[in-house]
């Protein structure tokens, strides 16, 4: 029986210590050894919760604005608000952001009716791409779900300690799954039907 995906507790400041001379090539180098050392499960319904983490944070739409609400808005006006959220921390120059961004597209055309999908490009934070090269990220692979970037550095806040890296929130705004690290599409599939079980079950 594969186990589940452990929940590594990372300090708030981690990101901060990273951050110093050629810190972020360290988050860029673990995110890529991620991917093979990551458990081939995921487990949601741990009852996390992020709330306080979301709150004051401004998405600037890169597309999806319809489902967003609007060019700009608050994170919190997109999480809990009855829908699940898969939001995915990505750059513009990640390899496995590149690499699992297609099941990711394979997965919200599947499932756009039950949850929001959602990239946040952190890409600018981390020396991993511009504004223009996450853009041309999303078209040269023809990802339509939601996409944006903040305008601060979001990092700390959110415990984002290798790229790519993606939470999963019930309708009800808890935080109930994290996977850091690249996720397949059959791994990304059997997430979200749990996480729509969980926000069912819930509601």
């Amino acid at each position: 029986m594969a186990k589940p995906i452990s929940q590594r507790v990372v300090p708030k400041d981690a990101p901060s210590r990273a951050g110093r001379s050629g810190g972020w090539r360290w988050v860029a180098t673990i995110g890529g050894g991620v991917i093979v050392v990551v458990a081939a499960t995921v487990v949601l319904g741990l009852g996390l919760s992020a709330e306080g983490d979301r709150r004051g944070v401004t998405l600037v739409a890169y597309q999806g604005e319809s489902l967003l609400g609007g060019r700009r808005v608050d994170l919190a006006d997109v999480v809990g608000q009855g829908k699940p959220v898969v939001l995915n921390f990505f750059a513009g120059l990640c390899p496995p952001c590149r690499a699992e961004m297609p099941g990711f597209e394979a997965a919200w055309q599947r499932h756009r009716d039950e949850v929001i999908v959602l990239g946040v490009d952190i890409g600018p934070f981390l020396a991993l791409g511009s504004h223009d090269d996450a853009k041309r990220l999303l078209v040269d692979l023809g990802i339509t779900y939601p996409a944006a970037y903040v305008e601060e550095n979001v990092i700390g806040r959110f415990n984002v300690f290798a790229m790519p890296t993606t939470i999963f929130y019930a309708a009800d705004g808890r935080e109930v799954g994290r996977q850091s690290g690249i996720l397949s599409e059959a791994q990304l599939e059997s997430a979200i039907r749990q996480l729509v079980s969980l926000s069912g079950a819930s509601g």
